[in-house]
Order: structure tokens, then C-alpha cells, then sequence
């Protein structure tokens, strides 16, 4: 009878051992199928295929395969082995680590935001007192060569020039909030200012010479210092928010300092 019992006890493990394989199989052939399914669907061939799964989408699609395999796996198994639990183990940490290397590969881009159709006015005007012909060509380089829509130059307390899309009021308020802060010393964190999304803010109320609905702005102090409040200022607006890129704000802010020391000269 002991005899008997142990041998049925090895037909029950064999048995055991036989279903495991097959499954173990069973989901590597579906794998196996799924993979060439993926290939064949995009036209992987030779070259085409190797470059195909080292790419982002494969180490996501394959990840995420293997962990839904090792949760179905677990599902329909009864009785789990210590052995079993560590290569499950050892296989989420691998199928993870594909879909997570697959995810920080894929290309993730900010959304831009759309263009609006500025509530203003095209103009331009420039001071008879200042240097009229750096003024008008420093609105044109602006206009014409940046994605700035306005360009305003505010110096020693007036407006000498502006130009392209603005709003209704001549004059810029150097005491506003922003545009004190920006002509402040830069002791006093005075300096550049720039609202990428203009629209947002409580204080796009004090731009009232640029477009009511103006998205963002770029502000440039001019003959300011460390301990000096600036003399002067540029403002750039524009008609889409977080347009201006580095190398655009790059741009303006050479464009500011040109006409500085043409300002200061006063000719």
C-alpha cells in the first residue's frame, strides 16, 4: 500500500510537471506570436526588424505582454513553489524593466498652444525726439525677423516707438507693478522680465498698450545696474503663449542692447 501511495504520488507530480512545461510552452508560443504579429503588421523585415525591437514601442509592448503573462500565470496556478516564486520574481523585474526603458524612450513633447488673432490694431509710430533710424530698424528687425507681433521701447519715461499689432493706449505706465520691477536695480531682483502665458496672470491688466488679448510678453531693461534703476525699457508681445523659444528671447535681448547706447547718445 506504501508502495502504491508513493507511485501515485510521483504520477501526480509528474502530471504536475507535464501541465507546468505545457503552460510554460503555451506562453512562450503566444509570445513567439504576438511578436511576429507586431512585425508583421508595421513590414519589419531584416535590417527594418533588428531596429524594431530596440525600439521604445517594443520594450513597452513587450513589458507590458510578459507582466500580463506572469498575472495569468499566477491566476490559474493552484500551488506555488518557492522556486516558482522566485522566477516570477526575477521576471517582473525584467518585464518592468523593459516597459519603463520602453516609456523614458518615447518622445514626449509639450503641446503648443494655438495662435490667436490679436484684439488690436497694426501700427507704428516713432518719436521725432530720439534716433528715428535706429527706432524704425529696430522695429523692423524685431517684426520681421522674430515672433514678436509688438515691440514698444519706452525711454526716460515716454514712448519713442512702437509698432506692429497694439492696443488702444499710447503710453506705458513705468510705475505699474511688472514694469517697476523690471526697470528696478538688480540688487532689488530687477532685470528681465518674461510671462510665457500672459492671459493667466492678474497683472496682464496693466498692459493696456499692447492687445487685450496679448499671450505672452517679453520685457528688456535699458541702462539699468546694480545699484541704478534702468532709463528705458523694450517690451515684446506676442500671439501665442510660450512662443518666444531661449533662442528667440536670445534675440530680443541683442536687439535691446543695440539701441541702447544710441538712446543714451540721445541722436
Amino acid at each position: 500500500e506504501t508502495q502504491a501511495t508513493h507511485a501515485t504520488g510521483l504520477d501526480v507530480g509528474a502530471s504536475s510537471a507535464a501541465i507546468g512545461l505545457s503552460l510554460t510552452m503555451g506562453r512562450k508560443i503566444l509570445l513567439a506570436a504576438i511578436l511576429l504579429s507586431l512585425a508583421s503588421e508595421i513590414g519589419v523585415q531584416g535590417v527594418n526588424f533588428s531596429r524594431f525591437i530596440r525600439s521604445p514601442g517594443f520594450s513597452v509592448s513587450a513589458g507590458a505582454v510578459g507582466l500580463s503573462l506572469l498575472v495569468a500565470n499566477r491566476l490559474e496556478t493552484d500551488l506555488l513553489f518557492n522556486s516558482q516564486s522566485r522566477s516570477d520574481l526575477i521576471a517582473v523585474v525584467g518585464a518592468g524593466t523593459l516597459l519603463l526603458s520602453g516609456l523614458a524612450g518615447q518622445d514626449v513633447s509639450i503641446r503648443e498652444a494655438d495662435k490667436v488673432a490679436l484684439e488690436g490694431f497694426e501700427g507704428r509710430e516713432v518719436a521725432v525726439a530720439g534716433p528715428r533710424a535706429v527706432l524704425s530698424w529696430a522695429l523692423d528687425a524685431a517684426l520681421k525677423s522674430t515672433p514678436a507681433t509688438s515691440m514698444h521701447i519706452l525711454w526716460d519715461g515716454k514712448t519713442l516707438a512702437r509698432g506692429g499689432v497694439v492696443g488702444e493706449q499710447k503710453d506705458i505706465d513705468p510705475a505699474a507693478p511688472i514694469m517697476k520691477k523690471a526697470m528696478s536695480p538688480f540688487s532689488k531682483r530687477g532685470g528681465e522680465v518674461h510671462l510665457p502665458d500672459l492671459q493667466i496672470l492678474p497683472g496682464k491688466v496693466e498692459f493696456t498698450y499692447l492687445p487685450r488679448n496679448c499671450q505672452t510678453v517679453f520685457i528688456v531693461p535699458l541702462a539699468g545696474g546694480s545699484d541704478v534703476p534702468a532709463k528705458g525699457a523694450v517690451v515684446f508681445g506676442g500671439d501665442q503663449a510660450r512662443r518666444f523659444t531661449p533662442r528667440d528671447l536670445t534675440l530680443l535681448r541683442n536687439l535691446a542692447v543695440r539701441i541702447e547706447p544710441e538712446l543714451q547718445d540721445g541722436q
